[in-house]
């Protein structure tokens, strides 16, 4: 398995194994229309660009650059566990 295409593996074994994930069940808290991935490696991404952005302001002491770096820390890292309570969840309910 490609370790880039691991979120990807997961939904396909689960799509194959839960008739109610194929069938577009609205319970299910994952979206299995979108690539995992992908959507896991932006955030991630976007991650890491909100902790160079902080490195940055604090070198320059940009206290207004600190704080919105911090939000955006904040909010990555909440999607970020969203997404892997979400797959939590879906498994949960197989």
């Amino acid at each position: 398995m490609n370790k880039s295409q691991i979120f990807n593996e997961i939904k396909d074994i689960y799509l194959r194994v839960m008739p109610a994930a194929i069938s577009g069940s609205g319970d299910l808290m994952v979206d299995y229309d979108i690539d995992l991935d992908k959507l896991f490696l932006s955030d991630t991404e976007k991650l890491f660009a909100a902790t160079e952005l902080l490195d940055k302001a604090k070198k320059s002491d940009d206290k207004a650059a600190v704080q919105a770096a911090l939000v955006y820390i904040r909010v990555y890292s909440m999607r970020l566990s969203v997404f892997f309570e979400n797959i939590k969840d879906a498994l949960i309910s197989f």
